[in-house]
């Protein structure tokens, strides 16, 4: 019985060898090994972050060092650029396109835009006619709203939420603010009887709006913000500021707004307490950002033509940290606690300190640069985008 069995056993053993699945094992193995000794070496630079960007981007290949060109798309001086998710939607004269984060075009509305203008937050990319009463609504699989107005479109912005902020001009005021919901449906109108308005930001949670505002007041110019809870028929406050024109508005926190001048940068809360501020003094603004969480960057010139500037970023915490940028500068962008700037023939990362964190070379002509919260940047060119990865 046991001769018998002999064969049957040493057959049995020889179709338990593999060659293929030696090598593959032999494969997890290595990169096992290999993946311990990089977190190992990098453990205190890894992040959720890290791992996130490892998985969306593995298999994007690689062009100028850690820029992958992933986008291409027809050039257009009139070209609008907004993120939209983890790709990038581009509102020209003749419609938008959303493209994904490959890089694959996900969706095209043809419309058509004399002065093409964008507003986007994370679920939504609002494309509309600046002058014109045309707008369309879209997500990265189709269009979830149009509107055709009456009046000229002012200014639009959207929010974290998925709503968004309308600013028109109206028979029988100066303005008016309308505040549509992420199911598309208006929550909230205020005309606006004695104030011009420039644009109306919306708060992270969706609660608040602030309307960047300016007329006359005594028979002098005044600029001012109103601060609206949208639970309440009228404004918080009004912040009045004399003698200054409000270029900007935005939060940088659910109740923290960022004022935009052509003297300062202020930071203000929903009652309008000033938080913080940074005057420009002699120097000049040259750019600006603020998209970052809790924090505005800010590029001042010196010397325009001998490439000297400075990059601040203005928190609650008071003071505004600085940092020289002794070349010309092509772009600044911000979100999370990154702050992204083009500048000579680079880009470079800041953290919250605003040490240097991460950086890559760029191609001459860049045209926009779009930071993203996980430390990703898209950087645009006239007709293609580049993704930088992090670092």
């Amino acid at each position: 019985m046991a001769d018998e069995l002999e064969p049957i056993i040493r057959k049995k053993k020889r179709r338990m060898f593999n060659p293929l699945r030696a090598a593959l094992s032999l494969i997890v193995v290595f990169a096992v090994a290999m993946a311990g000794v990089y977190f190992y070496v990098y453990k205190d630079d890894l992040s959720l972050d890290t791992f996130r960007r490892f998985i969306l981007y593995f298999d994007l290949g690689s062009e100028e060092g850690d820029a992958a060109e992933i986008i291409s798309f027809d050039f257009s001086p009139k070209n609008r650029f907004a993120p939209l998710r983890d790709g990038l939607s581009v509102v020209s004269p003749d419609g938008v396109r959303v493209f994904g984060r490959s890089g694959g075009e996900l969706l095209f509305v043809q419309r058509r835009l004399a002065v093409p203008a964008a507003a986007s937050a994370e679920r939504i990319t609002v494309a509309y006619d600046r002058g014109g009463t045309g707008l369309v609504v879209l997500n990265e699989r189709s269009a979830v709203l149009e509107l055709s107005l009456e009046s000229p479109i002012i200014s639009v912005t959207a929010g974290r939420q998925g709503g968004f902020a309308l600013t028109a001009e109206e028979r029988g005021c100066k303005a008016a603010v309308t505040v549509y919901s992420a199911s598309m449906q208006p929550k909230y109108k205020w005309f606006s009887s004695d104030r011009y308005v420039l644009k109306a930001a919306l708060s992270p949670d969706g609660e608040q709006f602030a309307a960047a505002c300016y007329g006359l007041k005594d028979l002098s110019f005044v600029s001012s913000v109103a601060i609206f809870n949208m639970d309440k028929e009228t404004y918080n406050c009004i912040y009045e500021i004399s003698d200054e024109v409000i270029m900007d508005v935005g939060y940088v926190a659910d109740d923290m707004i960022a004022v935009v001048t052509d003297k300062r940068v202020l930071l203000i809360n929903g009652t309008g307490e000033t938080l913080s501020q940074l005057a420009f003094g002699d120097d000049e603004l040259y750019a600006y950002s603020l998209e970052g969480s809790g924090f505005a960057s800010v590029i001042l010139s010196r010397d325009a033509s001998q490439s000297r500037y400075t990059l601040c970023r203005l928190s609650e915490s008071g003071a505004a940290q600085r940092v020289e940028l002794n070349d010309s500068v092509g772009a600044v962008s911000s979100a999370g606690e990154y702050t992204g700037v083009v500048f000579g023939e680079r880009l470079k990362v800041f953290d919250e300190q605003l040490k240097e964190t991460g950086g890559v070379g760029v191609r001459t002509g860049v045209a926009g640069l779009i930071m993203r919260a996980d430390k990703t940047a898209l950087i645009i060119y006239p007709n293609n985008a580049s993704l930088y990865r992090g670092d």
